[in-house]
């Protein structure tokens, strides 16, 4: 359905307006003995600040409609900046197929570090887009709308293939250093993973067991059926897997222990905030329930010594975050790795 209104006076009133729709749609519907609950969405386009005739009014709004049905929101203001179809979005996404093909991108390293032995475990590769006139792209402006125009598939395909590659090359070194590389929903969902893994793996020689492949809850409990699957089918390659942001999604416990993963990793939110009571206890559960699965627990966005040291106490296994080492381009990184109090694990 569309609704006009003509005598909106001010951008406040849209509130209200909602308010009233999704009171009017709050009893239940009944259809053929059959009670019916509806839950609408809403999105929400303004003249003249959103498009001056009915045709983009329209379209916007119905951009902001796909965002609150995603995100699962009452209602949703049209933004640009959450606007695939956007021109200048659409342009810069042509500009990111030009950059993975000229190598524009480049990959930054996030150390893993072993709580335990006080070793360097691991590194999480994160992309990064060097443009030429726009300098350092972070990966949150651009990551998304590739997902949804589809070129995160190539995007991932780089980032295995440059990951293990450096991994390769660690390894000829001498250095025992797992792999972490993020994983997109659109890739877990498309049956795209193991033909890609396999090729990354085959091309590059890296071992597999020391990739880790992350996937957050979401993108699992969006179909925990064809995860399943596509997770198995990755693991037999000899790959592990992580769940990342764990404990902000919403998957059962009875599909946790299902999984075929080796870590969890306790989102930052839940870390940076540990001096609260309740996200202390939190943290100290997750690594208990962790544990009892037979998961290694990994903690997220440790900025303190205070987190670290209370991690420890906790018995958490590793740890990542800016009190350790923020992602660092592969020169810096090298150099950090050289003077670390950390010292990686030899091969």
């Amino acid at each position: 359905f569309a609704v006009l209104l003509p005598r909106l006076a001010r951008r406040d009133d849209i509130e209200l307006v909602v308010r009233k729709i999704l009171d009017a749609l709050k009893p239940v519907v009944t259809l053929t003995d059959i009670p019916l609950e509806v839950r609408p969405a809403i999105g929400v386009a303004l003249y003249p600040d959103h498009g001056t005739d009915a045709s983009m009014l329209y379209q916007h709004a119905d951009v902001a409609l796909n965002v609150s049905k995603t995100k699962h929101q009452a209602y949703t203001i049209y933004d640009s900046a959450i606007d695939v179809y956007d021109p200048q979005r659409l342009s810069l996404m042509a500009e990111l197929r030009l950059a993975i093909a000229t190598d524009q991108l480049q990959l930054h390293y996030q150390p893993r570090i072993d709580l335990r032995n006080r070793s360097l475990a691991g590194v999480e590769a994160l992309v990064r887009w060097q443009h030429p006139k726009r300098g350092l792209i972070p990966p949150d402006d651009f990551s998304p709308a590739a997902e949804k125009t589809g070129l995160i598939d190539e995007l991932t395909l780089w980032v295995l293939h440059k990951a293990m590659l450096q991994g390769k090359h660690w390894e000829a070194q001498g250095l025992s250093l797992e792999m972490a590389v993020n994983i997109s929903t659109r890739s877990l969902h498309e049956m795209f993973l193991v033909s890609s893994v396999r090729e990354a793996l085959k091309q590059t020689a890296f071992a597999p067991q020391r990739l880790i492949l992350e996937v957050t809850e979401s993108a699992i409990m969006l179909d925990p059926v064809n995860s399943m699957r596509e997770l198995e089918a990755v693991h037999e390659l000899g790959v592990q897997f992580a769940i990342d942001d764990f404990g902000i999604g919403y998957s059962s416990l009875a599909y946790l222990r299902q999984l075929p993963v080796e870590h969890i990793k306790i989102d930052k939110s839940f870390i940076i905030n540990m001096h609260d009571p309740k996200n202390g206890a939190i943290v100290r559960g997750t690594v208990e329930l962790g544990h009892s699965l037979g998961l290694n627990v990994v903690a997220e966005g440790v900025e303190d010594k205070a987190a670290y040291t209370s991690l420890k106490l906790l018995g958490c296994d590793q740890a990542q975050g800016y009190y350790i080492s923020r992602a660092l381009p592969l020169s810096t990184f090298n150099d950090w790795m050289s003077k670390s109090r950390w010292k990686a694990k030899t091969a």
